[in-house]
C-alpha cells in the first residue's frame, strides 16, 4: 500500500512568453469544469477508492527563463515537487528556453517535460544532452487544442506519478530482500551459539537490529516460570531487581502502546516470550519477525539438544528441525471462495529439502483483500539447510510483490532478477509455478519458471489435458530466464480438476528402482475426479506411500489441487 508513502502529485509548470498562451494553460488545467481524461481517472482514487470524476491541476505560470527558475526555487524551499513542466523553448532573453529546461531539470532532476514549439524552432536536438531516456520529455506544436492540452497534461501527470510509485514499491522490495539475506546471514549464526547466556543475547541484539527498535528484552520459561534473560535500551539490566520489574510489563498490555510481543515456541512446546517495544507500524506488518523468532525457537531447541544428545542423534534432530521450520512456512489456513476449492498437502524426505507452496489471498495497494487468489508451488535443486532459505527468501519476494503486482509474468520476473543476484554462479536453481484466479473472469493466468507439468482434468471430456508448465528455472541469469517467461491462461469448467506436483511424486520409486510415474497420477486424477479436492490428493499420496512400501523416500512429495465449484442456479 502506498497511499502513506505517495499522494498524487498535481503540480505543472507552464513558462510561455505569451500572455494568450499561459491564460489558456490557466483555463484548461485549473478549470473545475474539464474532467482529468480517462487515463488519469484510472489511477487517481479518493478515500472510499472511488474514481475522482473532476479535479485540477496546480498551475506555477511564468513569462521567462528567469521568472521561471526564481518560481521553482521558491517551490523548492516550500518542499514542492514539481511533476511537469511545459516548456516553449522558442522564448528569448538572459535565459533561453533550452537553458531554462536544463536548469529547472537540475532543480526537479524526476521532472517530465512538454517541449513546445513552432515548426522552425531548432532547439529540439539540443534536449538529447538534458534528458536521460527519450521517455523524459515529448513535445507538442503551436497552436494546440484545449483537448491536446489538457490529454499530454494527463499522459506526463500519470507517467511522473507511476515513476514515483514504482520507485517506492521497489525501495519496499529492496528493504525486504535485505531483512531476507540478514536473516540468511543472522540463522546460521544463532545455531551455532554454544553458550546458552549468549544465545540469548543475540536472540535480543539480532532482532533489535531487525526491527530498528532500540528496547527489547527476552523472557524465557524455567520450569513454570518466566525468568528475565537479556535485555536492550530501557530494558538493560543495572541491578538484580530490574529483571522483576520489567517481566512485569508482560502482564500489563494497555502499557505497551507501541510494543510487539512475540511467541517463542517449538511445536506444542513454548519457550518464552520476545518483547519488542517502540516498533513501527511497517515493522510490526512484517514477516521477517514471525521467521526470525521462528528460527530463533530452534536455535534454543538445538542448543538444548546439543546439551542432551551425542553428536549423530544431534545431527538428526537439525534436520527434524530444519524440516519444522520448512513446514512452518506453509499456509496456515486455505482462502475460502465461492468458485474454487482448494488443498495441499506436503510430505518431507529426510533431509531437508526446497518444496514449497502457497495460497494467497490478493491485496491491492489500498491494502484491501479481493477474492483473486494466487496459487505457487515450487522446488529447490538439492537438499539441506542452503536450499530451505532459499525457499523461504522466495516465497518472501513473492509475497512482498503481490500488493504491487496482479500479473504471475510480472511477479515471476522481478523474483528471477532479484534471485539471480543472491545465487548465481552457486549451482542452486529453484522451479516455480504462479497461478491468479481472476474471480471476475472465472479464470486463471499463470507463469511457470521451468516447473513440472499440469494436469488438468476437463469433466465435460472425462479425461486430463497434460502439458509442460513451461519456462526456465530461476536462478540462472535473469537475461536467459526472462525470454521463456510467458503467461497464459487457463479455463476451468465445473467440476474440473487441476493437480499441481513437484517431482517427487512422479519420482518416487520402491524397492524395485521403479517410478511411480506421471502416467500413474493422472490415471489416479481421472479415477477420483469426483471426490472433494482434499480427498482426491489424500488419495494419491495414500496410493504413492504403498508404492513406496518400506523403501526410503529420497525427496519431498508435495502436491496441490484445485477444483471448480458446480455453479448454483
Amino acid at each position: 500500500m502506498l497511499t502513506s508513502e505517495h499522494t498524487w502529485n498535481l503540480n505543472i509548470l507552464c513558462v510561455d512568453a505569451q500572455e494568450d498562451t499561459l491564460k489558456l494553460y490557466q483555463d484548461v488545467l485549473t478549470s473545475s469544469a474539464h474532467k482529468v481524461a480517462s487515463i488519469t481517472q484510472k489511477y487517481k482514487r479518493i478515500p472510499g477508492g472511488h474514481p475522482m470524476l473532476e479535479t485540477s491541476y496546480s498551475v506555477f505560470p511564468a513569462m521567462s527563463g528567469k521568472s521561471a527558475i526564481r518560481t521553482s526555487l521558491e517551490a523548492k524551499n516550500k518542499e514542492m515537487e514539481i511533476a511537469v513542466g511545459f516548456f516553449d523553448i522558442g522564448i528569448t532573453g538572459e535565459i533561453s528556453g533550452i537553458d531554462c529546461i536544463r536548469e529547472i531539470k537540475r532543480i526537479f532532476p524526476s521532472l517530465l517535460c512538454a517541449v513546445v514549439t513552432e515548426m522552425n524552432d531548432q532547439g529540439v536536438g539540443q534536449l538529447r544532452s538534458i534528458f536521460e531516456s527519450q521517455d523524459e520529455w515529448l513535445y507538442i506544436k503551436k497552436p494546440f487544442t484545449k483537448e491536446e492540452l489538457l490529454q499530454t497534461a494527463c499522459n506526463l501527470i500519470v507517467s511522473w506519478n507511476l515513476r514515483e510509485e514504482q520507485s517506492i514499491a521497489m525501495e519496499k522490495i529492496k528493504e525486504s530482500k535485505e531483512k531476507v539475506q540478514r536473516l540468511l546471514v543472522v540463522t546460521p549464526k544463532l545455531f551455532r551459539q554454544q553458550d546458552y547466556n549468549e544465545l540469548c543475547q543475540s536472540v535480543v541484539k539480532e532482532a533489535s537490529e531487525i526491527t530498528n527498535s532500540p528496547h527489547a528484552f527476552l523472557a524465557m520459561r524455567n520450569n513454570s516460570k518466566m525468568e528475565f534473560m537479556a535485555g536492550l535500551g530501557k530494558y538493560h539490566i543495572k541491578a538484580e531487581e530490574d529483571k522483576q520489574r520489567h517481566l512485569k510489563v508482560l502482564d500489563n498490555p494497555q502499557s505497551w502502546d507501541k510494543g510487539c510481543l512475540v511467541p517463542l515456541s517449538v511445536g506444542e512446546m513454548p519457550l518464552g516470550l520476545l518483547f519488542i517495544d517502540e516498533l513501527t507500524y511497517e515493522a510490526r506488518d512484517t514477516e521477517i519477525l514471525e521467521l526470525f523468532t521462528s528460527q530463533a525457537a530452534y536455535a534454543f531447541e538445538n542448543l538444548r539438544i546439543q546439551a542432551e544428545r551425542e553428536e549423530q542423534k544431534m545431527r538428526e534432530q537439525e534436520l527434524k528441525i530444519g524440516k519444522n521450520i520448512q513446514e512452518s512456512l506453509l499456509p496456515k489456513f486455505i482462502p475460502e471462495s465461492s468458485d474454487i476449492e482448494l488443498y495441499g498437502l506436503m510430505h518431507s524426505a529426510k533431509e531437508i529439502g526446497g518444496d514449497y507452496y502457497d495460497f494467497i489471498n490478493r491485496e491491492t495497494r489500498d491494502n484491501q483483500i479481493t477474492d483473486d487468489i494466487f496459487v505457487s508451488i515450487g522446488d529447490v535443486a538439492g537438499k539441506g539447510v542452503a536450499a530451505g532459505l532459499i525457499m523461504s527468501e522466495v516465497r518472501s519476494f513473492i509475497r512482498a510483490l503481490i500488493p504491487f503486482y496482479e500479473s504471475p509474468h510480472q511477479i515471476l520476473d522481478l523474483v528471477a532478477r532479484l534471485l539471480e543476484r543472491d545465487i548465481w554462479g552457486t549451482g542452486k536453481f529453484m522451479s516455480v509455478l504462479l497461478m491468479l484466479w481472476d474471480a471476475r473472469k472465472k479464470n486463471f493466468r499463470f507463469t511457470s519458471a521451468g516447473h513440472e507439468h499440469i494436469i488438468h482434468y476437463v469433466a465435460k471430456k472425462k479425461t486430463c489435458s497434460v502439458f509442460k508448465a513451461g519456462g526456465v528455472v530461476l536462478g540462472l541469469k535473469h537475461n536467459v530466464v526472462s525470454p521463456h517467461m510467458k503467461e497464459n491462461e487457463l479455463i476451468m469448467e465445473p467440476d474440473d480438476v487441476i493437480v499441481l506436483f513437484t517431482d517427487g511424486a512422479t519420482e518416487a520409486m520402491n524397492a524395485k528402482g521403479e517410478m511411480f510415474s506421471l502416467e500413474k497420477i493422472v490415471e489416479l486424477t481421472e479415477r477420483y475426479s469426483h471426490l472433494s479436492c482434499e480427498e482426491i490428493l489424500k488419495t494419491i499420496f495414500q496410493t504413492i506411500q504403498e508404492f513406496i512400501g518400506n523403501f526410503e523416500q529420497f525427496d519431498d512429495i508435495t502436491m496441490v489441487g484445485i477444483k471448480r465449484k458446480r455453479i448454483n442456479k
